[in-house]
């Protein structure tokens, strides 16, 4: 949470670590799973470890929450409805505690398709965010076009947002932009305290993830964070 600190979910991610240790990034893996159609399976086991995970998390914290990544082949795929639905029913989890990010927008030709898939998932009470906004030549189009609940502005406006007066405008206003029309606001990529405090002062975000808070890791390691949560309240 952007005005309290407060621990609100995870984004679920998945990284390839090699039998000699070393970790594949998934810019790296992901495309070859997408032409070979392999994130079909792939991805319904990430949902079904997503919902599983943050099921198993609610006892350590009520109301916590998962997002989950989702490629365009993967909605066009005729299951990934009921994978999804399978996997909320199997484990009880409630449905606004489910986040769907949209990962290619750039690439999506027909949105009336998109968000008919997506619209599915909306009725149900699963929230739709755009990840990534910011990136490309279109994003009011895709503001435009998308029906979705949170935006999630890119880590690239972030990176200066302490040296550029420009860039410190362009979040200020898009965040206000976003809110006016009813959209949560998500901002990625922050890495550094001050960035946060400009974020949280000054541009008013709702949501905000980042290095700053911690880097990608395992769920084991994740869960330590639960123990924090409950020192941090307790002081």
């Amino acid at each position: 949470d952007a005005k309290t600190g407060k621990l609100l979910g995870a984004e679920a991610l998945l990284r390839w670590q090699e039998p000699d240790g070393e970790i594949i990034s998934p810019v790296v893996f992901i495309p070859i799973l997408e032409r070979t159609r392999l994130i079909i399976p792939v991805g319904r086991w990430v949902v079904n470890e997503a919902v599983r995970m943050c099921k198993e998390w609610q006892a350590r914290q009520p109301g916590f929450e998962m997002s989950i990544n989702v490629s365009l082949c993967q909605l066009e795929n005729y299951d990934f409805h009921s994978c999804v639905k399978e996997a909320m029913e199997q484990y009880d989890l409630a449905p606004n505690l489910l986040t769907l990010e949209l990962t290619e927008s750039q690439s999506v030709s027909n949105w009336d398709f998109v968000n008919e898939q997506f619209d599915y998932f909306r009725k149900m009470g699963v929230r739709i965010a755009m990840d990534d906004f910011g990136v490309g030549y279109s994003s009011l189009g895709l503001l435009k076009n998308f029906n979705c609940d949170i935006i999630k502005i890119d880590k690239v406006f972030v990176d200066d947002i302490l040296v550029s007066d420009f860039d410190r405008k362009l979040v200020k206003y898009t965040v206000q932009l976003c809110q006016s029309i009813g959209m949560e606001v998500c901002i990625e990529g922050v890495e550094q305290k001050e960035a946060y405090e400009y974020l949280t002062n000054e541009c008013n975000a709702d949501v905000i993830q980042g290095f700053y808070f911690g880097k990608p890791e395992p769920p084991k390691v994740f869960e330590r964070r639960f123990d924090m949560e409950v020192q941090h309240s307790d002081m």
